[in-house]
């Protein structure tokens, strides 16, 4: 069975975010979820932004309450072996998704993510994302926002590891892997945390301004990175929905 909530509206006026983590500090700390109703108010919208965060957490809704009920996400696994099981299989969390928005973001993990060590497994993420891919084409009347992860912290991470993951989010909003498939849509949150100096020793790593801890401690990028990526991310969101919305009446 489906899972429902009372929820005021229709799907196409609501957006979806899942994420764990990293995301949960981009809403709390940046004040993503503020944004958009700062969007909304300048608009004349009523954009509603869920959000699920790890499954002991489960769903906010578009009021911002907790609804301390959760879609039961796969395994509670947000990486790519994770979203790759909740897209191409069967199963009730992504029958709640799609019965309740029609448009869905979902950012990986930055660990292991961006912690890519050999060729083969920068293959086996992209093969995993062109996957769940084929499970989007399925569904033109759905809007998908795929976020990159974020650069990983330079605490036992390496050029070359940092390099792959750079590449790997390139591709993911490369023409190679989204042409032709115009309800997929791509935000890059790698790139504006990531280090850009090829000269420095974090290159590709996110940049030292953005580290939470200086000794590696904490792997999550900080408050400053969130408050950087909150109203651009806000922007992006508010702006596919209101676009979908629009195209859909």
């Amino acid at each position: 069975m489906v899972p429902t909530f009372s929820m005021a509206g229709s799907p196409a006026d609501r957006v979806m975010f899942i994420h764990h983590s990293t995301g949960q500090n981009i809403i709390e700390e940046g004040a993503l979820r503020g944004f958009i109703t700062d969007l909304n108010a300048q608009n004349g919208t009523n954009i509603e932004f869920w959000d699920h965060s790890q499954n002991v957490y489960g769903i906010t809704n578009g009021d911002g309450v907790r609804l301390y009920r959760n879609y039961d996400i796969p395994d509670d696994n947000t990486d790519p072996d994770g979203l790759n099981k909740l897209w191409t299989t069967e199963n009730s969390a992504r029958d709640s998704l799609m019965a309740n928005f029609d448009t869905i973001a979902f950012k990986p993990c930055y660990y292991p993510t961006s912690y890519i060590v050999s060729e083969a497994g920068l293959l086996h993420y992209k093969q995993m994302y062109l996957e769940m891919m084929e499970f989007f084409d399925q569904h033109p009347e759905k809007t998908f926002i795929i976020i990159s992860p974020p650069a990983l912290h330079n605490y036992r991470n390496s050029l070359k590891i940092a390099a792959r993951a750079r590449h790997f989010s390139e591709w993911l909003g490369c023409d190679e892997f989204l042409s032709g498939h115009p309800n997929v849509k791509y935000f890059d949150y790698f790139d504006l945390i990531a280090e850009p100096d090829e000269d420095y020793d974090l290159f590709n790593m996110f940049a030292f301004e953005y580290e939470r801890d200086h000794d590696g401690s904490d792997w999550h990028p900080n408050e400053a990175a969130s408050i950087l990526t909150a109203p651009l991310l806000a922007d992006f969101i508010y702006n596919v929905t209101a676009g979908s919305t629009t195209s859909a009446v």
